[in-house]
Protein backbone atom coordinates (compact mmCIF):
# COMPACT_ATOMS: atom_id res chain seq x y z
CA UNK A 1 0.00 0.00 0.00
CA UNK A 2 0.64 3.38 -0.55
CA UNK A 3 -0.17 6.48 2.35
CA UNK A 4 -0.46 10.00 1.73
CA UNK A 5 -1.09 12.19 4.74
CA UNK A 6 -1.87 15.86 4.31
CA UNK A 7 -3.15 18.14 7.13
CA UNK A 8 -4.18 21.65 7.35
CA UNK A 9 -4.12 24.54 10.21
CA UNK A 10 -7.67 24.74 11.54
CA UNK A 11 -10.25 25.88 14.39
CA UNK A 12 -11.49 22.67 15.67
CA UNK A 13 -11.59 24.20 19.31
CA UNK A 14 -13.04 27.14 18.25
CA UNK A 15 -16.59 26.47 15.97
CA UNK A 16 -18.14 24.31 19.53
CA UNK A 17 -21.87 24.94 19.54
CA UNK A 18 -24.42 23.78 21.97
CA UNK A 19 -26.58 21.40 20.37
CA UNK A 20 -29.29 22.37 22.63
CA UNK A 21 -29.41 25.54 20.69
CA UNK A 22 -28.09 24.15 17.10
CA UNK A 23 -29.35 20.85 16.12
CA UNK A 24 -27.86 21.87 12.76
CA UNK A 25 -24.95 21.52 13.23
CA UNK A 26 -25.55 17.69 13.32
CA UNK A 27 -26.55 18.26 9.73
CA UNK A 28 -24.02 16.54 7.34
CA UNK A 29 -22.67 19.67 4.99
CA UNK A 30 -22.60 19.14 1.25
CA UNK A 31 -20.44 20.74 -1.88
CA UNK A 32 -18.63 23.94 -1.17
CA UNK A 33 -19.56 23.57 2.26
CA UNK A 34 -17.42 20.99 3.27
CA UNK A 35 -14.14 22.45 4.68
CA UNK A 36 -11.36 19.87 4.33
CA UNK A 37 -8.46 19.73 7.88
CA UNK A 38 -7.10 16.68 7.14
CA UNK A 39 -6.90 13.60 4.66
CA UNK A 40 -5.45 9.57 4.72
CA UNK A 41 -4.95 7.54 1.41
CA UNK A 42 -4.40 3.96 1.41
CA UNK A 43 -4.02 1.33 -1.62
CA UNK A 44 -3.35 -2.49 -1.12
CA UNK A 45 -0.16 -4.36 -2.06
CA UNK A 46 -1.56 -5.46 -5.55
CA UNK A 47 -2.88 -2.05 -6.22
CA UNK A 48 -6.49 -3.15 -6.91
CA UNK A 49 -7.87 -0.80 -3.83
CA UNK A 50 -7.54 2.17 -3.29
CA UNK A 51 -9.12 3.67 -0.08
CA UNK A 52 -9.42 7.27 0.92
CA UNK A 53 -9.97 9.00 4.06
CA UNK A 54 -10.83 13.03 4.44
CA UNK A 55 -12.07 15.16 7.34
CA UNK A 56 -14.20 18.15 6.92
CA UNK A 57 -15.73 20.37 8.86
CA UNK A 58 -14.14 19.27 12.08
CA UNK A 59 -16.62 16.44 12.78
CA UNK A 60 -17.19 14.92 9.67
CA UNK A 61 -15.09 11.84 7.89
CA UNK A 62 -15.35 10.87 4.13
CA UNK A 63 -14.83 7.20 3.10
CA UNK A 64 -14.37 6.38 -0.21
CA UNK A 65 -13.15 3.18 -1.11
CA UNK A 66 -12.27 1.55 -5.11
CA UNK A 67 -11.71 -1.56 -6.43
CA UNK A 68 -9.80 -0.71 -9.88
CA UNK A 69 -12.44 1.68 -11.04
CA UNK A 70 -15.63 0.59 -9.27
CA UNK A 71 -16.13 2.22 -5.91
CA UNK A 72 -16.89 0.02 -3.18
CA UNK A 73 -17.37 2.50 -0.89
CA UNK A 74 -18.65 6.25 -1.00
CA UNK A 75 -19.96 7.21 2.53
CA UNK A 76 -19.48 9.88 5.75
CA UNK A 77 -18.93 9.19 9.16
CA UNK A 78 -20.17 11.11 12.05
CA UNK A 79 -16.67 10.88 14.47
CA UNK A 80 -19.31 12.01 16.96
CA UNK A 81 -20.91 8.24 17.12
CA UNK A 82 -17.29 7.01 17.19
CA UNK A 83 -15.35 5.60 20.43
CA UNK A 84 -12.44 7.98 20.99
CA UNK A 85 -9.91 4.72 21.74
CA UNK A 86 -9.50 2.81 18.54
CA UNK A 87 -9.51 -1.01 18.70
CA UNK A 88 -5.91 -2.21 18.06
CA UNK A 89 -5.86 -5.51 15.95
CA UNK A 90 -1.72 -7.27 15.46
CA UNK A 91 -1.27 -10.53 13.44
CA UNK A 92 2.55 -11.86 12.25
CA UNK A 93 2.72 -15.19 10.79
CA UNK A 94 5.80 -16.49 12.99
CA UNK A 95 5.41 -19.79 11.51
CA UNK A 96 6.63 -18.12 8.15
CA UNK A 97 9.95 -17.09 10.18
CA UNK A 98 10.01 -20.77 11.44
CA UNK A 99 10.30 -22.06 8.05
CA UNK A 100 12.52 -19.90 6.85
CA UNK A 101 15.37 -20.00 9.76
CA UNK A 102 14.38 -24.21 9.15
CA UNK A 103 15.50 -23.47 5.46
CA UNK A 104 18.58 -21.55 6.49
CA UNK A 105 20.02 -23.46 9.14
CA UNK A 106 19.51 -26.91 6.46
CA UNK A 107 21.42 -25.12 3.68
CA UNK A 108 23.84 -23.92 6.28
CA UNK A 109 24.25 -27.66 7.51
CA UNK A 110 24.92 -29.18 3.65
CA UNK A 111 27.06 -26.23 3.37
CA UNK A 112 29.48 -27.41 6.29
CA UNK A 113 29.20 -31.04 5.53
CA UNK A 114 29.09 -30.32 1.61
CA UNK A 115 26.27 -32.89 1.09
CA UNK A 116 25.41 -31.58 -2.26
CA UNK A 117 27.20 -28.97 -4.40
CA UNK A 118 27.41 -25.26 -3.94
CA UNK A 119 25.34 -24.11 -6.50
CA UNK A 120 22.27 -26.25 -5.14
CA UNK A 121 22.42 -24.10 -1.81
CA UNK A 122 21.04 -21.03 -3.38
CA UNK A 123 17.66 -22.92 -3.27
CA UNK A 124 17.45 -22.93 0.67
CA UNK A 125 18.37 -19.44 0.58
CA UNK A 126 15.99 -18.31 -1.80
CA UNK A 127 13.28 -20.19 0.30
CA UNK A 128 14.14 -18.51 3.51
CA UNK A 129 14.06 -15.03 1.63
CA UNK A 130 10.98 -16.02 0.41
CA UNK A 131 9.80 -16.62 3.39
CA UNK A 132 11.01 -14.04 5.04
CA UNK A 133 9.10 -11.08 2.40
CA UNK A 134 5.49 -13.50 2.67
CA UNK A 135 5.58 -12.63 6.47
CA UNK A 136 6.38 -8.73 6.16
CA UNK A 137 3.67 -9.12 3.79
CA UNK A 138 0.73 -10.74 5.09
CA UNK A 139 1.59 -9.34 9.12
CA UNK A 140 -1.19 -7.42 10.22
CA UNK A 141 -1.25 -4.07 12.11
CA UNK A 142 -4.68 -2.40 12.06
CA UNK A 143 -6.96 0.25 14.10
CA UNK A 144 -10.54 -0.27 14.03
CA UNK A 145 -12.91 2.52 15.47
CA UNK A 146 -15.82 1.45 17.03
CA UNK A 147 -19.32 2.49 17.51
CA UNK A 148 -19.66 4.64 20.77
CA UNK A 149 -22.79 2.36 21.53
CA UNK A 150 -21.41 -0.91 21.28
CA UNK A 151 -18.50 -2.67 19.79
CA UNK A 152 -19.04 -2.42 16.12
CA UNK A 153 -16.09 -1.47 13.86
CA UNK A 154 -17.37 1.43 11.76
CA UNK A 155 -13.67 2.60 10.49
CA UNK A 156 -11.16 0.27 9.88
CA UNK A 157 -7.12 1.84 9.46
CA UNK A 158 -4.22 0.08 8.39
CA UNK A 159 -1.15 1.20 10.69
CA UNK A 160 1.42 -0.37 8.39
CA UNK A 161 1.59 2.19 5.46
CA UNK A 162 3.30 3.54 4.10
CA UNK A 163 4.70 3.47 8.04
CA UNK A 164 3.65 3.29 11.61
CA UNK A 165 4.07 7.13 12.13
CA UNK A 166 2.31 8.53 9.21
CA UNK A 167 -0.77 6.17 9.85
CA UNK A 168 -0.29 7.17 13.86
CA UNK A 169 -0.30 11.03 12.60
CA UNK A 170 -3.92 10.56 11.24
CA UNK A 171 -4.91 8.16 13.92
CA UNK A 172 -4.19 11.12 16.48
CA UNK A 173 -6.26 13.02 14.13
CA UNK A 174 -8.82 11.42 14.15
CA UNK A 175 -8.66 10.72 18.04
CA UNK A 176 -8.80 14.41 18.69
CA UNK A 177 -11.85 15.25 16.27
CA UNK A 178 -14.01 12.90 17.94
CA UNK A 179 -13.11 14.14 20.95
CA UNK A 180 -13.97 17.56 20.09
CA UNK A 181 -16.81 16.24 18.05
CA UNK A 182 -18.51 14.14 20.89
CA UNK A 183 -19.15 17.44 23.06
CA UNK A 184 -21.30 18.24 20.24
CA UNK A 185 -24.41 15.98 20.59
CA UNK A 186 -27.17 16.47 22.75
CA UNK A 187 -27.93 14.00 26.19
CA UNK A 188 -30.63 12.19 27.35
CA UNK A 189 -33.69 11.85 25.46
CA UNK A 190 -32.31 13.83 22.46
CA UNK A 191 -29.69 11.87 21.73
CA UNK A 192 -31.81 8.52 21.03
CA UNK A 193 -33.47 9.30 17.66
CA UNK A 194 -30.00 11.09 16.51
CA UNK A 195 -28.12 8.23 16.86
CA UNK A 196 -30.13 5.89 15.41
CA UNK A 197 -30.33 7.84 12.29
CA UNK A 198 -26.61 7.97 11.98
CA UNK A 199 -26.51 4.30 12.57
CA UNK A 200 -29.35 3.73 10.16
CA UNK A 201 -27.06 5.63 7.40
CA UNK A 202 -24.35 4.19 8.45
CA UNK A 203 -26.03 0.84 7.34
CA UNK A 204 -27.12 1.89 4.23
CA UNK A 205 -23.57 3.05 3.12
CA UNK A 206 -22.66 -0.26 3.96
CA UNK A 207 -20.18 0.39 6.61
CA UNK A 208 -21.82 -1.73 9.00
CA UNK A 209 -24.07 -4.81 8.02
CA UNK A 210 -27.39 -5.84 9.13
CA UNK A 211 -26.10 -7.71 12.27
CA UNK A 212 -24.17 -4.75 13.75
CA UNK A 213 -26.98 -2.22 12.89
CA UNK A 214 -29.26 -3.98 14.84
CA UNK A 215 -26.60 -4.56 18.11
CA UNK A 216 -25.89 -1.14 18.06
CA UNK A 217 -29.53 -0.14 18.06
CA UNK A 218 -30.47 -2.42 20.76
CA UNK A 219 -27.49 -0.72 22.59
CA UNK A 220 -28.37 2.97 22.16
CA UNK A 221 -32.28 1.76 23.19
CA UNK A 222 -31.21 0.06 26.73
CA UNK A 223 -28.77 3.16 27.41
CA UNK A 224 -31.41 5.68 27.27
Amino acid sequence: MSTTYASRTNNDNKQQTNPEDNTDALAIPEGKARKFQSSFAQMDHAGKTHGSFKRFNQRFLEVKKQQRKTVITDAVVDLSFLQETPKEIKSFPWHLIFFALLSALIGAMAAYQQWIPLPFLLAPVALSASLIALAMKTRIHRFQFLSSNADIPILDINALQPNNATASAFIIDLQQAINTASQLLPRGKQYTPIAIAEMRRLYESGLIDESGYKKIKQSIFSST
